[in-house]
Order: C-alpha cells, then structure tokens, then sequence
C-alpha cells in the first residue's frame, strides 16, 4: 500500500489512529485517555490532529448532535416530547450517542403513557 509519510508516522496509521480515537469518544472515554492510548503525545495533540482531519474538535461532535436533533423535540406542542427532549439532554452529558437516542425514545414512550 502506498502512503504518504507525516512526521514520524505514515497517512495511513494516522487515519487508524483518528478512527479509533472517534469511536472511543462515542464509548465516552475521556480525551487525555484516548490520547495515550492511540498513540498521541496528549489530548493537545489529539485535538490538533482531529480538527485537522474531521474539521471539529474532538468534543464537538456530540454538542454537534445535541444541536441538530434534540431542540426540534423541544418545540413540539406536546408537554410529553417537550420532557422527554429535556431528558435527553440530560442523558447526553452521560452517555454515549446510542445509549442518549435509547433514553430519549424511552422517555418519549413512557411520557405519552404517564401524561396521555
């Protein structure tokens, strides 16, 4: 395989090293922690490289998500979705992105049952 040569690491264990870095960060494991274990010399380096490669910082990928799908829940008529949205926020600071769209339908399920 032909790649180009980055310092002291070839593009392409480079793009490894990016990819396993953004799905530990939907696992929720910290920043300075995912560094060192992909092989960055720390969360500085980490978030120099993944704004480089995917254009945002490596914490803005779930405030990115909060914005784009939760707030359209809080603007519904229903006091119910309107609830569940805020409960999903909530999750969201917790957990990572499946575990927050699990708790999210969870909570708009059992608001409709309790509220009607």
């Amino acid at each position: 395989m032909i790649s180009r040569r980055r310092g002291n690491a070839t593009a392409t264990s480079f793009d490894v090293r990016i990819r396993r870095a953004r799905e530990l960060l939907r696992a929720n494991v910290a920043p300075a922690e995912i560094a060192l274990s992909v092989g960055f010399a720390d969360q500085a380096h980490l978030t120099r490289a993944f704004q480089a490669r995917i254009g945002v910082a490596p914490g803005a990928i779930p405030v990115a998500v909060l914005v784009a799908v939760i707030p359209p829940t809080l603007l519904t008529s229903s006091v119910a979705e309107s609830l569940a949205g805020a409960v999903a926020i909530l999750a969201a600071t917790r957990l990572p992105l499946l575990g927050t769209v699990a708790v999210g339908i969870a909570a708009v399920v059992l608001l409709r049952l309790a509220l009607g």
